[in-house]
């Protein structure tokens, strides 16, 4: 009785007294044996106040009592709206030797913030229907944290937080936010490098350390993790420089390069149209011959290329084996529309022309679920039916994309650049495709193919040529040479496996006639020059 009302209603010790507590001395006297819950309330309210003043031990014996009370009073009761109004109107629990707000506490959780979150001592967790009745969470909730940073960032404004303060702050975002996978919808309160308080719309986390940093971008705290930041919704600098390249009306860097349609059905039903893998050959090779180039190379790239100085750890997922095509030839901006343009074609309308560009190009989904071309050593496109690999921090993801290589551009992702074999092949005088073949765990996640590629399919593809080079060469208007090369796993050097060439522009008509039959000479004449360098 002592611990329920001492500190609001005088207490009579009978002790020693020769009178019984239920005596009707004491009745008349209005002397009560057991306080109303408004009084213990009362007392919990002044103890609040009384808390530096007061022993800590003394402190504890009356919250465990009032507690107590409370718990027994609600489960005979059954009325969990009255105390409830009573415990947000003062600092209600007790914390050590401080009493603190509801909306502070948690009854269970895997840290403390101190002194703005503090998990329920355990002495307490027993009287269940008090915290029930009044509201303390389970865990700490995703409103508790936030309100937790918003204090501290009205605290501290544009200065930096406080050692401690940095500290507990880095805990709710770790232990309370990230590790415990709660979502957030607002944007939340980030420390920034120098520990300044900033919404993560305006912060950026440097994944790429190599890049110089363009003005206006703020970095996040050194202590905050990648992973952790993007969960927090903090943007990368790799994906700010990637989108600082894509085209649009106010940027020159880069265009759009996206095929249209359901991308990966539509796809899957036109490689139904090439049921033979050796048809992905003849196709490259007539497109080439259609841009005009002469020669064309095939090089199974059997490596893994780097994959620190890439678009992001999506894209490095294509940084192993490739078949890369590389032609004499830079794509002009109409071959770069035709490319895009699904079961259209972009070729169908021009005389001289053979195939159907667009239908042609796409028999590489045979082999690859995201191919990439570098034309010039300028233009990099993409496309990505299966929107997995290209790096995009927001919600829009894309089909494909198209970017214009300045050297700094080169010098930040070289080791995707890299992967296009500029130490080999001139790319600024043609055009090179690189296929990352579809294997392993990317096969088994395709919704264009999920059959792989493997060895001998690569060895089938690549000596698919050797049956009859020289008639192919015959029958295409430009290209004289065709070959193969290998680049093996633990190598750079490129070997050549099978060429296929004919000179014929320096043969003669006479000779040319007699090596070719009539039809195919035909196709020739207007390739052929004479010893005199007249042109037939």
């Amino acid at each position: 009785m002592l611990l329920l009302v001492n500190m609001t209603q005088p207490v009579l010790d009978h002790t020693n007294l020769n009178i019984h507590n239920t005596d009707p001395v004491l009745q008349i006297l209005g002397v009560h044996s057991t306080p109303k819950v408004q009084m213990v309330l009362q007392q919990l309210h002044q103890v609040s106040k009384r808390a530096h003043s007061t022993d800590s031990s003394m402190l504890y014996k009356i919250a465990f009592e009032c507690y107590k009370f409370l718990d027994k009073w609600i489960c005979y009761s059954g009325n969990t709206t009255y105390i409830g109004h009573w415990a947000y109107s003062f600092p209600f629990i007790l914390i050590g030797d401080t009493f603190v707000n509801v909306d502070h506490v948690a009854e269970n959780g895997q840290f403390e913030a101190k002194p703005y979150l503090h998990v329920l001592p355990a002495s307490f967790t027993s009287f269940r229907n008090l915290w029930e009745s009044i509201g303390v969470a389970k865990q700490f909730t995703i409103a508790q944290l936030l309100t937790v940073l918003q204090d501290l960032h009205a605290q501290h404004g544009n200065k930096p937080l406080s050692k401690s303060d940095l500290s507990v702050c880095l805990t709710i975002l770790n232990k309370g936010i990230f590790e415990a996978k709660l979502k957030i919808t607002d944007d939340c309160l980030i420390p920034n490098e120098r520990g300044v308080l900033q919404p993560a719309s305006e912060l950026f986390y440097n994944d790429s350390p190599w890049m110089p940093l363009t003005s206006g971008v703020t970095l996040c705290h050194d202590n905050i993790p990648r992973v952790m930041a993007r969960h927090l919704g903090i943007k990368t600098t790799r994906h700010h420089t990637l989108e600082n390249h894509t085209f649009d009306d106010l940027s020159p860097l880069a265009f759009d390069f996206e095929q249209k349609e359901e991308l990966t059905v539509r796809i899957k039903n036109i490689i139904s149209a090439y049921p033979s893998k050796k048809d992905i050959l003849k196709e490259l090779i007539q497109n080439a011959d259609d841009a005009e180039a002469t020669e064309i190379h095939f090089i199974w790239d059997k490596r893994q290329h780097g994959k620190e100085k890439t678009f992001g750890e999506k894209w490095n997922n294509l940084q192993g084996p490739a078949l890369c095509v590389f032609n004499n030839k830079v794509f002009s901006d109409a071959d770069i529309k035709g490319i895009q343009q699904l079961g259209e074609g972009g070729k169908h309308n021009t005389p001289g022309k053979i195939g159907k560009y667009g239908v042609g190009f796409n028999s590489v989904y045979h082999l690859t679920d995201c191919p990439s071309i570098l034309t010039g050593d300028e233009v990099l496109c993409i496309s990505d039916p299966n929107q997995k690999y290209i790096e995009n921090h927001s919600n829009n993801k894309r089909c494909g994309i198209g970017y214009k290589l300045a050297d700094t551009f080169k010098e930040m992702y070289v080791d995707v650049y890299k992967s296009f074999l500029p130490d080999i092949f001139s790319l600024k005088e043609g055009t090179m495709f690189r296929l990352p073949l579809r294997m392993g765990a990317n096969a088994n996640t395709s919704k264009i193919s999920q059959q792989g590629v493997t060895d001998y399919d690569m060895k089938e593809l690549c000596s698919a040529l050797s049956e009859d080079p020289e008639g192919l060469i015959l029958f295409l208007k430009n290209i004289c040479k065709i070959t193969v090369h290998e680049i093996s796993e633990d190598s750079r050097g490129l070997k050549t496996i099978f060429e296929g060439k004919l000179d014929c522009q320096y043969m003669s008509m006479e000779t040319l006639r007699l090596i070719l039959p009539g039809e195919a000479f035909g196709k020739k004449m207007g390739r052929v020059r004479n010893p005199t360098g007249m042109r037939f």
